[in-house]
């Protein structure tokens, strides 16, 4: 009873932010269509990190709220939005709105059954890094730096932007 008391609260708080966030960005989509998120191919995984590149993969649905508060508070805010547009990133979005035998299976693939999904790839993480449901900048920040650093070159820390 106590966690659903906390699930309405947090809603009744954060759905008001969400509705004024959605309201302008949809004023703003025609002013500003560019995005950075790819289409998700997860055979592209592999051959980017072999070019030392660090990928994101947000798998996301338009029904998920965690999903939608992840974005707000995290994805589209610096650190993590200056991170994900840096050059040596790129990021894939999974659109799971809609039932997908391919996306079903990649969250299959780490015994995920739900969104959000979210796996950051690079050197350092070849298989992937699975971040929690509910992300902090500070996390993703540090899975950044986790998934850069080549096996063997651990005294590195620093994320190339």
């Amino acid at each position: 009873m106590a966690a659903l008391t906390i699930g309405l609260a947090v809603t009744a708080t954060i759905m008001p932010s969400l509705m004024q966030q959605a309201i302008v960005k949809s004023g703003q989509a025609d002013a500003a269509p560019s995005t950075i998120w790819q289409p998700f191919d997860q055979t592209r995984i592999a051959g980017l990190v072999g070019q030392h590149k660090l990928v994101f993969v947000d798998v996301t649905a338009a029904w998920c709220l965690i999903c939608k508060v992840n974005a707000l508070t995290v994805l589209d805010r610096d650190p993590v939005a200056a991170q994900l547009r840096a050059s040596n990133v790129v990021t894939m979005r999974a659109d799971w709105t809609r039932p997908s035998v391919i996306i079903t299976a990649y969250l299959e693939s780490f015994h995920r059954y739900g969104v959000p999904l979210d796996v950051i790839y690079g050197p350092g993480a070849p298989s992937g890094i699975v971040l929690p449901s509910l992300l902090t900048s500070g996390l993703v920040m540090q899975e950044f730096q986790r998934a850069a650093v080549p096996p063997g070159k651990q005294n590195q820390t620093e994320v190339t932007k």
